[in-house]
């Protein structure tokens, strides 16, 4: 359990630093980019990212995982209000 734990901390101090661009219309913009988890079941990879935005359109972002723990992502997003990204970290999507 503790090593889920550091896993998650681990990716959500990624997240928080991970390059974002931008692209799309004025209604909608999309954002990507990479994140990687460390440690934790099932060979680290990442089971699953959701979009936290206040105000905004939270949901479950696209992923697909690279290898060694690491995966894109991106999010469409209704407006540039802040966001936060929350990652899952191995073990399976329903837990």
């Amino acid at each position: 359990m503790m090593r889920k734990w550091i896993a998650l901390f681990s990716a959500v101090l990624l997240s928080l630093t991970v390059a974002i661009t931008s692209t799309g219309t004025a209604s909608a913009t999309t954002y990507y980019g990479t994140i990687f988890c460390t440690g934790g079941t099932n060979g680290g990879n990442v089971v699953g990212v959701w979009i936290e935005q206040p105000g905004g359109s939270s949901g479950w972002a696209n992923f697909t995982n690279t290898g060694g723990g690491n995966a894109t992502w991106n999010y469409n997003f209704s407006n540039d209000n802040n966001y936060q990204i929350n990652v899952g970290c191995g073990g399976t999507a329903q837990n």
